[in-house]
């Protein structure tokens, strides 16, 4: 059970059954080779601490993604960091103004999504194949979950 409230604080209802798994985890290989592992919980993120912290390792370095949560493509990011493993130098990544720079995440991401189609880029959007493949994917994991899980 649990505590509903307005973004302002006040209660909506109390000891509402709680219908939803607040943490996931995910890992695998994907097609490429590399190795996937995902944490994602909800509420809110530790005192000080970005919603999103997102790493990217090779053998030459890292890359790290900060944000606000993890929905980068509605509220855009705070930090891109990289960690040149031979140099042991760590230095922030400006990204480049380019022509949706002023715009906010959302529409940034949308007008990016058009312009590639415009162009005839197919990669940047997503068909009905593409759609079942990620229900599968959502179902798998669910599936999974119920069985580790009492609901």
């Amino acid at each position: 059970m649990q505590t509903v409230r307005e973004a302002d604080g006040s209660v909506v209802k109390e000891n509402a059954d709680k219908t939803t798994l607040d943490h996931i985890i995910i890992q695998g290989t994907l097609k490429s080779g590399a190795v996937l592992s995902a944490a994602i919980r909800g509420g809110a993120p530790f005192k000080r601490t970005p919603g999103l912290v997102w790493n990217i390792y090779d053998e030459q370095g890292e890359i790290r993604i900060t944000g606000p949560s993890a929905f980068i493509g509605s509220v855009g990011t705070t930090s891109f960091g990289l960690h040149n493993f031979h140099t042991d130098n760590v230095e922030d990544i400006e990204l480049k103004e380019g022509t949706f720079a002023k715009m906010g995440p959302i529409n940034r991401n949308i007008a990016r999504v058009c312009e590639a189609i415009a162009e005839g880029g197919h990669g940047v959007r997503c068909d009905f194949e593409d759609a079942v493949k990620r229900h599968e994917f959502i179902r798998e994991i669910h599936d999974q979950n119920l069985e580790r899980v009492s609901v």
